[in-house]
Parts: structure tokens; C-alpha cells; sequence
């Protein structure tokens, strides 16, 4: 092999690499909601102080959290779990996240954070934890998500298996 292919092989190679990691590193801000306005009419009223519970779900998903609300920071957490019609279906999650949406007044979308995210994982109850600091002007807060569920072959890349994609947009 002569000494000019092998360092056009090495370029190749390491902007390959190269090229991986920005995309992994902007996908985060390429998937946010952030400066968007929600379509969703069931958005959660934000109150202060706390803690605040309550109950998320449709058809999809069920979300169980609870939410304290200081000047500087707010604290969220609870447990999000597929729907019946997903678990009796599905074995696996090849994807999934779920974030938690903070919006103004006008719906518009301020803040965005991912609660869960999971990649090629038996379908199970997720824990979620975040303490942060809000923008001011936060008013409610929705949830949104997109998953892919699986089941058979090798995590729905097997012939013999079966997929089903999942979501819901702010």
C-alpha cells in the first residue's frame, strides 16, 4: 500500500469520526422544541413552591411527577411508563425520549429538557430527576415525547420482528 492512500484512508476515517461526533453533539439542540409554540390545549398550570403532583397520560404514555417551584430553580421527578397497549405488544424500546416543555403565557416554548431517554432497553418504569433553572416567564409545562417499540428479531433489526413508532409534539 503506498503511503499516499493510507494517509487519504486516515483522513477519511478520522472525518468520519469527526462528523459523528458534532452530529451527536448538536442533535440535543436540533431536537428541542425551544422558540416553538405548543399545539397541545392540556398544559399544566405551574404553581410556586410545592411540591405539586399530578397525573400525565394519553394513549401512549403514563407520567406520574411531581414539581417544586422556588424563584431560581424547579425541580421536577416522577416515573413515566408505557400504555398497556404498548407493553402487551412490545418487549423493547429502541428509542425513546420523553421532555418536559416550559412555556409563557402565549404557549410559546422556553425550555425544553429531555426527563427520559433510552436507547435498545427492555421496556420498564423510567425515573426521572432535574433540578433547573427556569426562564422567567414559565407559565405551564406539557410533556412530549417519540419512541420506537420493538419486538422480536434484534431490537426490530430481525426479519421475523415487528416496530412501531410513537409520539407526541408539544
Amino acid at each position: 500500500m503506498n503511503l499516499c492512500y493510507r494517509s487519504r484512508f486516515g483522513l477519511a476515517v478520522a472525518a468520519m469520526i469527526l462528523t459523528a461526533i458534532f452530529l451527536s453533539a448538536c442533535q440535543s439542540k436540533l431536537m428541542s422544541y425551544e422558540g416553538t409554540v405548543a399545539r397541545q390545549e392540556d398544559n399544566i398550570v405551574l404553581m410556586e413552591d410545592g411540591p405539586h403532583e399530578g397525573v400525565w397520560q394519553n394513549s401512549d404514555l403514563h407520567i406520574i411527577y411531581a414539581y417544586t417551584r422556588q424563584a431560581d430553580t424547579l425541580q421536577i421527578q416522577g416515573d413515566v411508563d408505557l400504555s398497556n397497549g404498548l407493553t402487551k405488544n412490545f418487549r423493547s424500546v429502541s428509542r425513546l425520549a420523553v421532555r418536559a416543555n416550559f412555556l409563557d403565557q402565549e404557549k410559546n416554548i422556553l425550555k425544553s429538557i429531555v426527563i427520559v431517554a433510552a436507547s435498545h432497553t427492555p421496556i420498564r418504569k423510567w425515573r426521572f430527576s432535574n433540578n433547573f433553572q427556569p426562564p422567567s416567564g414559565i407559565t405551564a409545562m406539557n410533556f412530549s415525547y417519540s419512541g420506537l417499540a420493538t419486538e422480536g428479531g434484534t431490537f426490530g433489526h430481525g426479519k421475523d420482528g415487528m416496530s412501531m413508532y410513537f409520539w407526541k409534539v408539544p
